[in-house]
């Protein structure tokens, strides 16, 4: 539950963030990219309780990895007068994916340490 918390604040932060610093990532309402972090926060949180399990942590990443970038790129058609450009998106991606790469990686040895 705490990794579905910290989803739930960081997507939407980092999404609102990257729209301030960004330029390639406009969306013309500050609650659109706040709407998007937590759709892509519930999204990931369900990918990882079906298919993450020892063994497939880096086919999680790189699922997590397409489903974020196609979540915020493809959010411009979701949202008038939103504008976003396919690197910045890559960009973002990559930091979300980094932080679920070591999410992913804890709670893989913390499974592990339970079992034993």
């Amino acid at each position: 539950m705490i990794r579905l918390i910290n989803k739930l604040i960081l997507y939407p932060a980092t999404l609102l963030i990257s729209n301030i610093i960004l330029s390639g990532i406009d969306y013309s309402n500050a609650y659109e990219p706040i709407i998007i972090g937590l759709l892509l926060a519930l999204l990931s949180h369900m990918l990882e309780t079906i298919i993450l399990k020892k063994g497939t942590l880096w086919i999680n990443t790189g699922i997590d990895y397409i489903a974020a970038f196609l979540l915020i790129y493809l959010s411009q058609y979701i949202f008038n007068d939103s504008h976003i450009a396919v690197f910045p998106t890559l960009f973002i991606s990559s930091l979300i994916i980094i932080f679920e790469f070591f999410n992913h990686l804890f709670f893989l040895q913390k499974q592990v340490k339970k079992s034993k």
